[in-house]
């Protein structure tokens, strides 16, 4: 069943969960678009790495289908290519591109706001 998309975007909003750890914010954020918003798309549409190619930049858009509109946010992600941390430099782009999308359509900014203390 796809929802009205404005009753879909006023529920991002409202029923983001109590979820201070960042590492699951992808997780959270897919577990509520695939119940909640089962028409929607994430893509990457932009992969540039930087002049002296110490980092890569990801463009990202999450797009929401409703019944009557569309809407989608795009964000950028960038990375070290010389951090050797987990995932590849591309993965930890998109996912901070994907995040920061999400968060342009009101998901989880609770967690950018939160007191970590």
């Amino acid at each position: 069943m796809i929802m009205n998309i404005h009753a879909v975007y006023v529920f991002l909003i409202l029923c983001t969960c109590d979820l201070t750890f960042y590492a699951f914010y992808r997780h959270l954020a897919n577990k509520i678009l695939n119940a909640h918003a089962p028409e929607w798309s994430g893509e990457v549409r932009n992969i540039v790495y930087s002049s002296d190619g110490k980092s890569v930049s990801v463009v990202y858009r999450v797009t929401l289908y409703g019944t009557d509109a569309e809407i989608y946010r795009e964000a950028t992600g960038t990375a070290s290519v010389e951090d050797k941390g987990f995932g590849d430099p591309v993965q930890k782009a998109e996912g901070m591109a994907f995040r920061r999308a999400c968060a342009r359509l009101g998901l989880g900014l609770h967690l950018y706001h939160e007191d970590m203390s």
